[in-house]
């Protein structure tokens, strides 16, 4: 700066030049060869990469400056991914716990999930019909016995002649007391008048006293098995004792000493336990029917309600109705019912629901009204196969699923014509047409085989030779419902099943003194 303020004259920055080593021009841009094409991209899209390469000239070799590598972006818009299906859910449990109901299952559009592509064709969640039982009617209840319970009833204050017993029951243990019958002068020393009914290591065993007649504990030859449903038929008539097991074993026993001519079967009656002895063991277990001189005896109270058949007391027990076996008649290869078909149809739909023991056998049958025609729904190697015979010619169905033995099936079997339809659970299986004329349903339709003449034409017509084995829940026709609890059951021979034989609506009965009937009797043979 000025000292007295002015200007100052020249330059106010001066340069001088320099002398500096020569520069070595090695390395620099034109000792690089040209750059390479670059490669493919690393992928077609969503942001790839690509590189060229060049090498250095310098025969010196001192390294060239700069990269011999050089990267660039490539592909960078999104890629196009389509929609694909994850794997399918377990199906979930049927909705309801009996009867028809649904269940489903799920699959996600995740594998891969779309982007910008075609999302994933189809349904993501499948929903099917499914069965597991039918529902229990909830009037039925079987009566559980812990070995301390029991049922007591009064006399019915009927005159009868005769005892007729029928009990339906599920043991639990080897030993117990199903029913003592009773005077009020008995005791625990003696009785003049009573029939004891008693398990002894899984076989029955029956002691009575009429009187002077007396039967000594008889103990019968088929043994019991746990856990499952019997029948027993007691019958007393005069001297003569019978026991039916399970609609086939029979046993007779004769009292020894000659029973009253008024003798009188109406007494006191202790299901469960004897009646002053401590010292037999009660029953444990299941008893669902009591037939008693063709009544129906309730093994529960029920309120408001006092009659024949109603317990006069009852300690110690609880009730259930979630075991069919304990109300359904079993179907065992040699039991059939009959079904009428009202009118001849030529259009059937019939609904079988059962439950099979066995997967092989005749579930029904049914002629038609052509000479040889006929409709068959059998299960032969572990399958339901339906048959068709207008009358020229048999054309059969199988539905491709298993039977599970003890598994709840509905069957649904629809004829129209010549046509036969087989759907098992709601599924649907394959149609069948047959040659022949329209094949029309007549006369009856046969559930779990047939008459010793039915199984005749059976066998002739479709070589069949074994009956259904298991439950059968209900028929229906053409929608009218024929419970199989409400149907009596037949063997082939005819004969009719314990737990019907042992009922009826209206039931009258006459004494004719034996003096009476032998003169009677002897007068015809005197005639003949």
């Amino acid at each position: 700066m000025a000292k007295y303020g002015g200007i100052c004259q020249g330059a106010g920055v001066e340069f001088k030049s320099r002398c500096l080593p020569t520069c070595n021009n090695a390395g620099l841009k034109e000792d690089w060869s040209a750059w390479s094409s670059y490669s493919t991209c690393s992928v077609s899209c969503g942001g790839g990469l690509q590189y060229r390469t060049r090498t250095c000239k310098d025969g010196k070799g001192q390294a060239c400056q700069g990269s011999a590598t050089n990267y660039r972006a490539c592909n960078t818009p999104a890629c196009v991914v389509h929609g694909g299906w994850s794997d399918w859910s377990e199906l979930t449990s049927c909705s309801a716990s009996c009867g028809s109901s649904i269940q489903s299952r799920d699959r996600t559009c995740s594998d891969p999930a779309p982007v910008g592509g075609k999302p994933c064709a189809g349904v993501g969640t499948e929903i099917k019909h499914c069965f597991t039982m039918p529902c229990p009617d909830m009037r039925d209840k079987s009566t559980y016995f812990n070995g301390d319970s029991y049922v007591e009833y009064l006399p019915s204050t009927y005159i009868t002649r005769i005892l007729y017993i029928y009990v339906h029951f599920k043991p639990l243990t080897k030993d117990g007391v199903l029913f003592h019958r009773y005077n009020d002068s008995c005791t625990q020393q003696s009785c003049e008048h009573e029939v004891l009914l008693q398990l002894k290591d899984w076989r029955l065993t029956v002691q009575a006293t009429c009187g002077a007649a007396v039967l000594t504990p008889a103990e019968v030859e088929q043994q019991l098995t746990i856990s499952m449903w019997h029948g027993v038929l007691l019958t007393i008539v005069g001297q003569e004792v019978t026991i039916r097991i399970d609609n086939r074993a029979q046993y007779n026993y004769t009292m020894k000493g000659n029973v009253l001519e008024d003798v009188h079967h109406d007494q006191q009656m202790r299901v469960g336990m004897m009646k002053n002895s401590p010292n037999l063991p009660g029953f444990q277990g299941w008893i669902s029917a009591l037939h008693v001189n063709y009544k129906q005896h309730i093994l529960h109270h029920v309120e408001h309600w006092a009659g024949v058949g109603s317990p006069e007391d009852a300690v110690n027990i609880r009730s259930d109705n979630a075991d069919f076996a304990a109300f359904l008649p079993v179907f065992s290869n040699t039991t059939y019912t009959a079904i009428p078909i009202h009118q001849s149809k030529a259009e059937l739909h019939v609904r079988v629901i059962l439950q099979p023991y066995n997967t092989t056998g005749v579930v029904l049958f049914c002629q038609g009204a052509e000479p040889g025609s006929y409709i068959v729904l059998r299960m032969i190697a572990g399958k339901f196969c339906l048959c068709l015979h207008p009358g020229l010619k048999e054309e059969c169905t199988t539905f491709s699923q298993d039977i599970k033995e003890a598994s709840w099936y509905i069957a649904d079997i629809l004829i129209l014509g010549v046509t036969a339809e087989l759907h098992v659970n709601h599924i649907e299986g394959d149609e069948v047409t047959a040659a022949g004329p329209v094949f029309t349903a007549s006369g009856r339709l046969l559930i779990g085989g047939g008459s010793t003449a039915d199984w005749s034409v059976i066998q002739m017509t479709t070589q069949l030779k074994q009956g259904f084995i298991g439950l059968i829940h209900s028929v229906i026709i053409d929608g009218e419902e024929h419970l199989m609890r409400y149907v009596a059951l037949h063997t082939k021979d005819g004969v009719l099943q314990s737990q019907y034989a042992s009922l009826a609506g209206r039931l009258v009965t006459s004494h004719i003194a034996r003096s009476v009937l032998s003169r009677i009797y002897t007068a015809t043979t005197h005639k003949v």
